[in-house]
C-alpha cells in the first residue's frame, strides 16, 4: 500500500500513456476513419501544392517527426506517438492544476486521491443511457475526443494557460513571467487550434472586472492581454477565411464565412438537443446546485462557468456557411472547456464529498453521477474500436 501511495502518480501517467497509445494504435492499424487520417493526408495535399495548413503546428510535427516523409502511412505512425504523449501531457498538467489548490484552498483529499480523480476525468463522457444508441457522440457535448487529431495536440496546452491565467486572477501582484507564459501559451494554441482562445478572451477579462473593479490596474492589464490574444485571432481568421488557402486546395468553390446559426452542429445530429445537453452535463449541473454558496465565493469555480458559458454561447450561435458547415470548427471550445469543467469541479466535489461523509446524499448523488460519467467514456472507447466509428 506504501508502495501504492509512493509512486501513484507514476502509475497513474503510465497508465494514460498505455491507454492512449492503444486506442490509437487500434485507430489507425485498424482503419478506424477519424480526423488523424485526414490531417495526415491534409499535410501532404497542402505540401503537394507548395502551401502549409493552418493553423500549421500540429502538422509540423508530424511532418518534422516522421523524417519529413509525404507518405500518408508513415504519418499515421508518427501520429500515434505524438497524440499518446499529448495525452500524457494532458493528465500530467491537469494533476499539477488541481495538485497546487487553486481549486480549494484547504484540501482535505490527499494527492492520490486527486491524482485518481484526474485521472477518471480523462473518461468522462456524455451519459450512456441506452446501447441502442447508434451515436454516442455526435449531437452531444463531450468532455473528451479520441479522434481529433489538433483537439488532443492543443489540450496540454489549455491546461496550462488555464493554469496560468488562474495565477495572474489569484496573485494580487502583476508578475511579468506570469504575464509572458499566458502570451506564449495563447500562441502555441493558436498555432494547434485556437478553439479555447474564443471562450478565454472574454471570459479572462470579465473574472477580472469582477474581481477587481474597472479601476483597478489588474483589470487593465489583463484587458491588453485579451487584447493582444484577440488581435492574434484576427490575424488567423483572415489567413483561414480571407485568403481561402483550404477553398482554393480542395475547389471548393466559395469561401466559408462565419453566420449565425443557433444549435446548428448540435441539430444536425440530435434528435432531442435538451436531453442531449443534459446527457452531456449531468454531474456540472448538479454541482452548479449542490454549490451555490461556494461558486459566489470562489473565484476559480465562476472563471471556469464563465468560460464554459462564452464556450457555449459561441458554439451554440455561430457557425461557418459553405464547405465548412459541418466541420464543427466554431464548436470544439465547448468540447476543451467542458474538460476543464469537469476537471475543476470533480475535484472540489470530492473534498466536499469528503467532507460530508460517503453516505451522505449529497455525496451518494455526485458520486454516481461522475461514475456514470466515467463508465459512459469506457464504454464509448469500447465502441470507438468494436464498431469502428467514432460517432
Amino acid at each position: 500500500m506504501q508502495y501504492l501511495k509512493k509512486y501513484s502518480l507514476l502509475i497513474f501517467s503510465v497508465l494514460s500513456l498505455l491507454l492512449s497509445f492503444y486506442m490509437f494504435w487500434q485507430i489507425i492499424h485498424k482503419d478506424i476513419a477519424t480526423d488523424i487520417q485526414s490531417h495526415s493526408l491534409h499535410t501532404i495535399n497542402y505540401l503537394k501544392a507548395g502551401m502549409f495548413p493552418i493553423p500549421p503546428l500540429y502538422f509540423a510535427c508530424i511532418y518534422a517527426f516522421s523524417g519529413f516523409s509525404t507518405d500518408v502511412k508513415v504519418l499515421n505512425e508518427v501520429a500515434i506517438y505524438i497524440l499518446a504523449i499529448c495525452f500524457f501531457l494532458k493528465y500530467w498538467y491537469s494533476n499539477r492544476l488541481i495538485q497546487s489548490n487553486y481549486i480549494e484552498e484547504k484540501s482535505v483529499a490527499t494527492k492520490q486521491e486527486l491524482q485518481l480523480i484526474t485521472f477518471l476525468v480523462l473518461f468522462a463522457a456524455p451519459l450512456v443511457e441506452s446501447f441502442a444508441h447508434e451515436r454516442l457522440f455526435l449531437g452531444k457535448m463531450a468532455s473528451n475526443v479520441w479522434h481529433n487529431s489538433t483537439s488532443i495536440a492543443v489540450m496540454p496546452f489549455v491546461v496550462l494557460l488555464f493554469h496560468q491565467s488562474i495565477k495572474f486572477i489569484k496573485n494580487s501582484q502583476i508578475s511579468t513571467s506570469n504575464i509572458v507564459y499566458i502570451l506564449v501559451l495563447s500562441i502555441v494554441n493558436l498555432l494547434i487550434k485556437p478553439s479555447f482562445l474564443f471562450a478565454f478572451v472574454p471570459a479572462f477579462s470579465l473574472i477580472l472586472l469582477i474581481k477587481y473593479g474597472i479601476k483597478h490596474k489588474k483589470f487593465w492589464v489583463g484587458l491588453g492581454i485579451a487584447t493582444l490574444v484577440f488581435l492574434t485571432i484576427i490575424i488567423e481568421y483572415y489567413l483561414i477565411y480571407e485568403m481561402n488557402i483550404y477553398g482554393k486546395l480542395y475547389n471548393t468553390g466559395s469561401k466559408a464565412e462565419i453566420v449565425i446559426r443557433p444549435f446548428y452542429i448540435l441539430a444536425l445530429n440530435s434528435q432531442n438537443i435538451p436531453i442531449d445537453i443534459y446527457l452531456s452535463l449531468l454531474f456540472p449541473i448538479i454541482c452548479v446546485v449542490f454549490f451555490e454558496k461556494e461558486i459566489k465565493q470562489n473565484t476559480i469555480l465562476q472563471y471556469t462557468l464563465w468560460l464554459f458559458a462564452f464556450a457555449f454561447i459561441i458554439g451554440m450561435l455561430l457557425a461557418e456557411s459553405g464547405s465548412h458547415a459541418s466541420h464543427g470548427n466554431l464548436y470544439w471550445q465547448v468540447i476543451l472547456v467542458n474538460y476543464l469543467l469537469f476537471l475543476v469541479f470533480a475535484s472540489f466535489a470530492y473534498n466536499r464529498i469528503k467532507m460530508w461523509g460517503f453516505n451522505d446524499y449529497k455525496s451518494l448523488i455526485l458520486i454516481v453521477a461522475f461514475t456514470w460519467h466515467v463508465l459512459s467514456g469506457w464504454v464509448y472507447m469500447h465502441h470507438i474500436v468494436t464498431t469502428k466509428s467514432f460517432f
